[in-house]
């Protein structure tokens, strides 16, 4: 079979697609390249789907949309592929054909999606014009035998996954010997011979009830013996399969136990493993630790001094500003409180209940009240800041006394050990 060209209406991201496939002699390859996301798989299913239906896309992808997933809810659209392939029959006459497979989906809601109407037509192109073959699916299975789809349609990743190891050796033999079997028609002999032992086995039995009771009672024992036969050909295959798959595996484990020699010994290499995970362990406790260690120093005063030195001195000055100028801490309202109960104020006016006064004194013990509160934070801030300040300065003394003291007398602390010990 070979390709001459295909359209494609919308098919996954393939709106409205033709292709003209290479039919050279010289140049008898066709490359699709294109970015990834912008439809080359999209138009191999649509050829997986067009020659064998929904059975010829992945199982994973057959319950999903084949229309483009732009497609608005409950809007219908026709999905067609077409292919047209020249193939040689069996009388070595070369045909030419046009495959058209066609849908109609609707999606609905999420992945879910309506689909009827699918119809398959086969035309075989002639000089005379076109003309429609009848059992077009059964046509094509013959053409692209379903066995056949992996070699006939197939992509890079596929490939590479066959050839490089990773299918085992039993598997890719199992694959290759059903392809083998399917494109020498060995499954159509074989249900050609079991067809033939079934009608065999009919007429021995007709002729065995024609010949008497002796001949139908040998003819039992005759078909015992040839079923026992089939079970021990069904286990004899088995236990090879199974044989062979036991020696692949014992195969594989004695190249990776030559590869694990090859590195060392099994005891020493357990050993080192050891090591590194205490020595693991140990790191991450130590890193625990410095981490400890380092977020106790950030909450620290003394870190805060040394950062934000400078913004904090000028917090204090402000804050000793409005101590210098009697501020802070503010005069008391228990006075205030006190005027108002004794109804009468300080410069002696009365503070009657309803008079203008008592309000203009009520009035000052409310704002008062809420400076109070603000005056309050404020020197405890004040003091707080001024004793962190002065122990901040304590120790930048005694850094820098230890420092000079270093400097002028470099074994000073050597003598004085010295001498201490001698004591």
């Amino acid at each position: 079979m070979r390709l001459i060209r295909t359209r494609i209406e919308n098919f996954k991201l393939l709106e409205d697609v033709s292709i003209d496939f290479s039919v050279d002699a010289k140049k008898p390859l066709t490359v699709v390249r294109a970015e990834n996301g912008s439809g080359k798989t999209s138009l191999l299913y649509a050829l997986q789907w067009a020659f064998y239906g929904l059975a010829g896309l992945p199982e994973s992808a057959r319950s999903l949309r084949l229309s483009s997933s732009a497609l608005r809810q409950g809007t219908p659209a026709t999905i067609s592929v077409m292919v047209e392939f020249e193939h040689t029959d069996d009388s070595r006459d070369l045909s030419r054909y046009r495959l058209v497979r066609t849908v109609t989906e609707t999606p609905g809601v999420g992945d879910a999606v309506e689909r009827k109407s699918e119809r398959v037509r086969l035309l075989r192109i002639t000089t005379a014009g076109e003309e429609d073959v009848a059992a077009a699916d059964t046509l094509i299975a013959k053409f692209l035998p379903p066995q056949m789809q992996q070699v006939f349609f197939t992509n890079g990743d596929a490939v590479q996954t066959f050839i490089s190891g990773q299918v085992n050796t039993t598997a890719r033999k199992t694959h290759v010997q059903a392809l083998i079997l399917s494109l020498l028609g060995i499954d159509s002999l074989r249900l050609a011979v079991k067809d033939l032992a079934a009608a065999h086995k009919v007429i021995r039995g007709k002729a065995a009830e024609s010949g008497g009771a002796d001949t139908s009672e040998l003819e039992k024992l005759l078909q015992k013996t040839v079923d026992e036969e089939l079970e021990v050909e069904a286990k004899i295959r088995s236990l090879t399969e199974a044989l062979s798959n036991m020696t692949e595996q014992k195969g594989s484990w004695e190249r990776e136990l030559n590869a694990l020699r090859g590195i060392g010994d099994l005891d020493e290499l357990n050993e080192r493993i050891e090591t590194a995970e205490r020595a693991r362990r140990s790191a991450e406790i130590a890193r625990d630790r410095a981490l400890g260690r380092m977020r106790a120093e950030l909450k620290s005063e003394e870190c805060s001094w040394m950062l934000l030195g400078s913004t904090l001195s000028q917090g204090v000055t402000k804050l000793s500003e409005l101590a210098d100028r009697n501020v802070i801490p503010g005069p008391s309202i228990e006075v205030l409180i006190d005027r108002l109960e004794m109804k009468k104020c300080i410069c002696g006016e009365p503070l009657e209940l309803g008079s203008s006064h008592r309000a203009t004194v009520e009035k000052l013990c409310a704002e008062q009240q809420t400076i109070s509160v603000q005056r309050q934070r404020l020197t405890q801030l004040f003091h707080t800041a001024r004793q962190a300040k002065t122990a901040h300065e304590a120790r930048v003394r005694a850094l820098e006394w230890t420092s000079r003291s270093d400097a002028a007398h470099p074994r000073s602390t050597g003598w004085l050990d010295r001498d201490l010990r001698m004591a």
